[in-house]
């Protein structure tokens, strides 16, 4: 967009100089009609570069819109998945540690039956918040799905992932827990296999009871951590 504010401009510059060239003593209407034509062609190329602005503007809050949790505005699934391959990939460059947490909201279907489904929108809006607000500043918290969220933890060995988490946990609103599984990066697993251990430990949690972190091993038979 911005190159045909330019053109429109060079335009009328050129028409401007031409009629010069061609009637140096020509009357005044042709004057007249070179100085119209230019501010013409200019007013067309502010409304250009003016259109092109609010086009990229526009563009922009539709890519933000496309990665944000309608309910919580939270990063979404799709944030996520952008994301974690890229603080893996700083993580192996920078030699330094990355875990990933997942969590779940314990008993949110009974919670949903028993005081409705808008009570269980706004109880996971007003978790989302409390628990970015728990987590340090350089972690991201997402929504995976339902009442299933995600955390990346750059730069973090497991027992401060830990620690995070239950800042977060304890930051849980109107009485409620969750129960979570985290994982550290082994440096050379996919970002699907690092969140499937993160998701054995979650499970291992749910088995413990209420309101409780694992920390995964790094094998498939590894001993896990739990924390309540």
């Amino acid at each position: 967009m911005r190159k045909y504010g330019w053109v429109a401009t060079a335009a009328a510059l050129a028409i401007l100089i031409a009629g010069y060239r061609l009637f140096p003593d020509g009357p005044a209407w042709i004057t007249g009609w070179q100085v119209a034509t230019m501010a013409l062609l200019l007013v067309l190329a502010g409304q250009t570069a003016q259109l092109a602005r609010r086009v990229k503007q526009q563009s922009g809050q539709i890519v933000d819109l496309s990665r944000t949790d309608e309910l919580t505005g939270l990063p979404n699934r799709r944030a996520w998945d952008d994301e974690l391959p890229r603080a893996l990939e700083h993580a192996r460059r920078e030699h330094t540690t990355v875990c990933v947490a997942v969590l779940d909201l314990d008993e949110f279907a009974q919670y949903t039956t028993t005081y409705g489904r808008g009570a269980g929108d706004q109880l996971l809006k007003s978790a989302g918040a409390a628990w970015h607000g728990a987590l340090r500043r350089v972690d991201t918290i997402a929504r995976d799905q339902n009442q299933l969220f995600a955390v990346l933890l750059p730069g973090a060995n497991l027992d401060e992932a830990q620690a995070a988490v239950g800042r977060a946990l304890a930051a849980t609103p109107l009485g409620q827990t969750f129960s979570a599984g985290v994982a550290i990066w082994d440096g050379a697993e996919t970002p699907e296999e690092l969140v499937g251990r993160a998701d054995a430990a979650l499970y291992a949690a749910k088995g413990a009871g209420r309101s409780h972190i694992v920390a995964a091993g790094s094998g498939p038979d590894a001993h896990m951590r739990s924390s309540a």
